[in-house]
């Protein structure tokens, strides 16, 4: 069996459909719904542009309110003394959070985007704490290293969960293959 180089779906029913190269820019007829279909790569359904948009402009939002949505699960359910094991959890899950999120919203590209939410993290984190330790704020060394290791500890985490990601995309895209060449349509350009 021969590979194909060209593989879309019809715009109409949404069958898979496989071509040659050679066969690019022609039209030819949906074997399922018979269909005239011109093989070019203007050939998108419609809406899909702004949709798409919108998804990327949310990603941020979305990264932000799933920390938030994780902080405020730690501060609310224990606020009365959290004891050590709460706070390694917090700061474990709420990066977590922070990069799942986003990367969850993103139409595409998810593993890039979890990194780039975890480098945009640990700037945040270097910063912050950075103007902590400017401040004052943490007192003594033990207040300021915990504070940094948590930090680096959340790092950590985010970096974790942008690889569970990254296998999980891997995963999505060989069961896809895997289901195109067990249902790929091979179908001739008419004259």
């Amino acid at each position: 069996m021969r590979e194909f180089e060209i593989k879309m779906n019809c715009p109409n029913c949404d069958q898979s459909l496989a071509f040659e190269a050679t066969d690019w820019w022609l039209e030819t007829e949906c074997p399922t719904c018979k269909q005239r279909i011109e093989l070019s790569p203007a050939h998108k359904k419609k809406g899909d542009g702004l949709k798409t948009a919108l998804r990327w402009i949310a990603v941020v939002p979305a990264a932000v309110a799933g920390f938030g949505l994780a902080l405020g699960v730690f501060v609310l359910g224990w606020s009365a003394d959290p004891g050590l094991h709460i706070q390694i959890a917090s700061f474990c899950l709420c990066p977590v959070a922070f990069v799942w999120s986003g990367a969850s919203v993103a139409p595409a590209h998810r593993f890039v985007t979890a990194i780039t939410l975890t480098i945009l993290l640990s700037i945040t984190f270097a910063v912050l704490f950075t103007a902590g330790v400017m401040r004052g704020s943490y007192g003594d060394w033990f207040g300021t290293g915990w504070t940094g290791a948590s930090a680096i500890l959340g790092i950590v985490c985010a970096m974790g969960m942008s690889f569970s990601i990254q296998r999980n995309e891997l995963l999505q895209k060989r069961i896809k293959e895997k289901r195109d060449q067990e249902t790929l349509i091979r179908i001739k350009p008419n004259p």
